[in-house]
């Protein structure tokens, strides 16, 4: 589909967002509950659109969540979490390979013990933005 539109990128931060422990951002479950009803109460009316975008939609939304549980620490609902991202549409994989692989990847890692996880995963990220690397 081709549109009229055009699109620009912003240098600086419009808005900051904050995770507090008892807010929503901090709890994945809660957060994962609340983007499902989001989905349902906008179902209505707009089936087709639903029925070909949900699933992908819902892969990114797994994957993203995935990210939040190994913030969080939680590396066992993380593996989960992108393990369901892969299986509800694998498409993820094709269109944003390097984000879904080191996703994938910090899951696994993310099982370890936390000092350990912490160490690999400042190396990581040493290495990334040395190299340029996302």
């Amino acid at each position: 589909m081709n549109t009229q539109w055009k699109f620009e990128g912003i240098a600086e931060p419009l808005t900051y967002y904050r995770v507090n422990d008892g807010g929503l951002s901090a709890n994945i479950q809660k957060q994962k509950n609340s983007w499902d009803e989001a989905m349902r109460k906008n179902l209505r009316g707009h089936e087709g659109f639903f029925k070909h975008w949900l699933p992908l939609a819902e892969a990114y939304q797994k994957r993203y969540l995935a990210r939040r549980a190994v913030q969080s620490g939680a590396g066992l609902q993380a593996l989960a979490l992108i393990h369901q991202a892969l299986v509800t549409d694998p498409r993820i994989l094709v269109q944003e390979p390097s984000r879904t692989l080191v996703t994938y990847a910090c899951c696994w890692l993310s099982t370890l013990p936390r000092q350990l996880f912490k160490v690999i995963q400042s190396s990581g990220m040493w290495f990334l933005g040395r190299y340029k690397i996302s």
